[in-house]
């Protein structure tokens, strides 16, 4: 009964996560070297009830490696206290990323967001990072 309980408990979670999912080609808008930058790029879209989610396609169903089992890499910002900055600019760095604020587009709507970038082809929303690894933040 428990393990029946467990699985569908788990299947629960999974249908959550990402419950909007598309995958198409968008705009991002960013500053480089004191310059607005605006490209066309294929990236994801996706939404719970409390936010927003851009991530590199790529990242398809969370399946790139910067964003595999957040459970096994607890990350530690405590070391980050005197600092200013947004726990999601402060967990990307732990995980390896560059953090970027950015605005991208996503069918007709220009939102305002930031991302971290983990190489040329892979980034995810900080917002994201900070929904992975909810709990696993060492303050």
């Amino acid at each position: 009964m428990r393990t029946n309980l467990f699985i569908i408990f788990l299947v629960f979670l999974s249908t959550n996560i990402l419950a909007e999912e598309k995958c198409s080609e968008g705009m991002i808008e960013y500053i480089y070297k004191k310059k607005k930058v605006k490209k066309k790029l294929n990236f994801c879209f996706d939404k719970d009830k409390r936010d927003k989610y851009i991530y590199s396609t790529n990242c398809k169903g969370l399946k790139c490696k910067p964003l595999l089992i957040p459970e096994k890499r607890p990350v530690n910002i405590s070391h980050y206290k005197s600092s200013i900055g947004s726990p999601g600019f402060k967990v990307c760095r732990e995980l390896g990323g560059s953090p970027q604020i950015i605005k991208y587009k996503f069918d007709k709507k220009w939102n305002q967001s930031s991302r971290c970038i983990f190489n040329d082809s892979t980034f995810a929303s900080n917002n994201l990072l900070l929904k992975l690894w909810k709990g696993l933040i060492i303050q």
